[in-house]
């Protein structure tokens, strides 16, 4: 798991920090593009072999497996003050905009809306996320064969 954290927080730092330096940066970042192309001999892709699994409990923020996109310096200075719209408790809590995917086997929480006050939860290390769909990538048996029907 720690390799795990030690790639995301590669992939999570420069794009947390970009909006506080004033610098511009794609914020269309997106695990999936990790894996494009064909990634077995069937030539079969991920969506080919990726699994929906049920939604388990919520994931803390805190625990830093989560890829968030700040692009707007104002609202993401916002957020980190917790001073924004809608902020009306200095503990980070779900909003209703929120949507964020959770990538198995390594426990990654994409988010889709809600990057600047998730960044605020990651970085502030407090509150939690509940994905509204989850994939398993788990191998399925070591990507080279077809899933079962």
């Amino acid at each position: 798991m720690g390799l795990v954290r030690l790639c995301v927080l590669s992939l999570q730092g420069p794009i947390l920090a970009a909006p506080l330096l004033g610098e511009q940066r794609k914020s269309d970042t997106d695990l999936t593009r990790l894996f494009q192309g064909p990634l077995n001999r069937q030539g079969q892709q991920l969506e080919d072999l990726w699994v929906e699994v049920p939604v388990p409990e919520p994931v803390r923020l805190g625990d830093g497996l989560v890829l968030t996109r700040p692009w707007e310096p104002e609202r993401y200075a916002r957020a980190l003050l917790r001073s924004g719209p809608g902020w009306q408790d200095p503990t980070w809590a779900q909003q209703g905009d929120q949507d964020q995917e959770l990538y198995f086997p390594w426990g990654i929480l994409d988010v889709g809306n809600g990057n600047h006050s998730a960044a605020s939860g990651l970085l502030l290390g407090d509150g939690q996320l509940e994905a509204e769909i989850a994939w398993d990538w788990t191998p399925w048996p070591a990507w080279t064969r077809t899933r079962p029907a």
